[in-house]
């Protein structure tokens, strides 16, 4: 029998999972309300909350007026203890099963991975069906769930386009110092995170991972970490005194 919420339901959730994961944690503290609307997401971005709220409804969370529904209070009751895996696996199972059908699980390749969220995952751009395959694969990480290792594979166009490429990263590469992955084989981002490396003349590279996409107000959150964390050494004496102040707030 045909279910009738999806008929009226968004295309393939795309969010980062952390930012996902991050919101439900927010509702798990306080009473489940009765509707998900704009007051309920605190300080996240305008995109953020649209991709949040619409992944929501795909997982059949929200109905189309942002009534919680049954299954997200369901799940509710579970997050953050053993049968919290369980609980995710059967959401992820009602939502993609329209899109995962004909492709093996746990030996397919990216590609077809690729196609049926293409023809059938109701998203148009690559961009936006690549961050939908990561959440998928975090959410079925999260819901201790195999899946094939060709999965989080980028497939290269080809030889000579790879040759190309690096040839041209190389002259675009200003040389302040050496990568954090210089010499060695870098390795591809986990699901929902991205890595940035940040070249310092004369010192060892930094490499920074952070959840994809990252809002302003959370890598504030971040920055003021981090410069607390840089203040506390200068305290103990741990850095050298001819170092930089920090710019002021």
């Amino acid at each position: 029998m045909t279910d009738p919420a999806r008929s009226t339901r968004p295309g393939a959730a795309y969010p980062a999972f952390a930012t996902f994961k991050s919101f439900l944690s927010g509702l798990k503290g306080n009473v489940l309300p009765d509707r998900i609307d704009n007051s309920v997401f605190g300080s996240l971005s305008g995109s953020a909350k649209s991709e949040v709220k619409t992944a929501l409804r795909f997982l059949f969370l929200i109905d189309e007026k942002s009534v919680v529904t049954k299954e997200f209070r369901d799940l509710m009751t579970t997050f953050e203890t053993p049968e919290w895996g369980t609980a995710l696996g059967k959401v992820l199972d009602r939502a993609y099963t329209p899109i995962l059908e004909n492709i093996n699980i746990e030996n397919g390749t990216h590609s077809q991975l690729h196609d049926r969220f293409r023809t059938t995952g109701g998203l148009n751009g690559t961009t936006v069906r690549d961050k939908a395959i990561r959440f998928w694969l975090a959410a079925m990480n999260e819901a201790g769930r195999k899946v094939s290792p060709h999965f989080g594979a980028v497939p290269v166009s080809s030889a000579n386009g790879a040759a190309r490429a690096k040839a041209k990263a190389r002259t675009r590469t200003p040389k302040l110092g050496k990568s954090a992955t210089e010499g060695t084989t870098k390795q591809p981002d986990l699901p929902g995170t991205k890595s940035v490396d940040f070249l310092i003349p004369g010192k060892p590279a930094v490499k920074i991972t952070m959840p994809d996409p990252i809002t302003v107000d959370e890598w504030a959150m971040v920055d003021s970490y981090l410069r607390a964390y840089i203040k506390l050494n200068m305290a103990g004496g741990n850095t050298n005194s001819h170092r930089a102040p920090l710019a002021k707030e």
